[in-house]
């Protein structure tokens, strides 16, 4: 082969590579570049778990079309050495913003404020709690359309700590706790028995107090639901009189009121209604989702809970009068 061949070949090689080169920087280069905005200036939630890696960070952004490509975002924290550097919470991202300039919102942290929803709470509690901690000149949190909002929500709502920037909208807020409840019980109420799950879980939440008692009333009710008896749960009375007389004032009631009335005409009286309610009546934990999933079978009918808290369980209506002569007359 002749030496201008050889050169005309080299030649050629140098001007591919280059090319090549040339096209990887120009992709790299706009894939860090803001994504063009189909609303402008719309805000997104993002939530990042605290054990959370980079690429699932990197992964939900490109899905929320807040940047153009998670590879491209995770060379350039590899080159900068930031990788390790995105800090764990909930954040508000505003669209039209740059890759460099994102990362640096995610490693300077969220400016958020920790929130706790207790498991077994109704939404109205939770829209009381969110109302009154997140405060101050950003707040665009609406207690009333967040109450309006989860209407058909209740048991989708998933109690957790949770850290809210604070001028984040009703919306946003809301989404959140949805999304959150999808990804850690993996329930989908569209289908039938996954929403009798729920439904089950929501009456288990209020009724039992511990992991133990969690499992045994969970086994009880489904007997109950399988034999056709009447589930008889206390707290189902309780969510339907509190629709009633918390009705004037639902950010300041006192919720879930004592002495119920096993003929309050309701279709959530599980004295009256056979089997489950229409809906959740409150919004249980994972720890009981769990237990109503995995239930075990149990020798137990009956049960109920002393002034110290303390839950009795029965095999027979006669040992359940027993316990109520024992641990509930005075």
């Amino acid at each position: 082969m002749s030496q201008k061949i050889v050169f005309t070949l080299l030649v050629v090689l140098a001007v591919l590579v280059f090319g090549l080169l040339g096209g990887v920087f120009f992709w790299y280069r706009s894939s860090l570049a803001p994504v063009p905005d189909k609303i402008p200036g719309q805000q997104i939630s993002l939530l990042i778990s605290p054990d959370e890696s980079a690429l699932s960070v990197l992964q939900k952004l490109e899905s929320l079309s807040v940047i153009r490509s998670a590879l491209a975002v995770r060379i350039y924290l590899k080159i900068h050495g930031q990788s390790s550097k995105l800090r764990p919470g909930s954040y508000l991202l505003t669209s039209g913003q740059s890759a460099p300039e994102i990362v640096g919102r995610l490693i300077l942290g969220p400016r958020d404020i920790k929130i706790t929803l207790p498991e077994g709470w109704r939404r109205e509690q939770m829209a009381a709690r969110l109302d009154s901690q997140l405060s101050g000149p950003l707040k665009t949190f609406s207690a009333s359309e967040f109450i309006k909002a989860t209407a058909t929500l209740e048991g989708q709502l998933f109690p957790d700590t949770y850290l809210l920037p604070p001028q984040i909208s009703t919306a946003g807020v809301i989404q959140l706790l949805t999304a959150n409840f999808y990804q850690k019980t993996g329930l989908n109420p569209a289908l039938p028995v996954d929403r009798q799950t729920l439904i089950l879980a929501s009456l288990v939440e209020r009724e039992a107090r511990n992991n133990t008692d969690r499992g045994l009333v969970a086994s009880i009710l489904k007997k109950r639901l399988v034999a056709g008896w009447p589930l008889q749960v206390d707290a189902t009375v309780e969510y339907a009189m509190d629709n009633r007389l918390c009705l004037a004032d639902l950010l300041h009631c006192n919720w879930w009121h004592a002495g119920v009335d096993p003929k309050y005409p309701s279709s959530f009286n599980t004295y009256l209604q056979p089997g489950l309610p229409p809906g959740a009546i409150s919004n249980p934990g994972l720890a009981t989702i769990d237990a109503v999933k995995n239930v075990s079978d149990t020798a137990y009918w009956y049960y109920l809970t002393d002034s110290d808290g303390i839950t009795h369980y029965a095999k027979s209506l006669t040992e359940h009068n027993l316990n109520i002569d024992k641990y509930l007359k005075p």
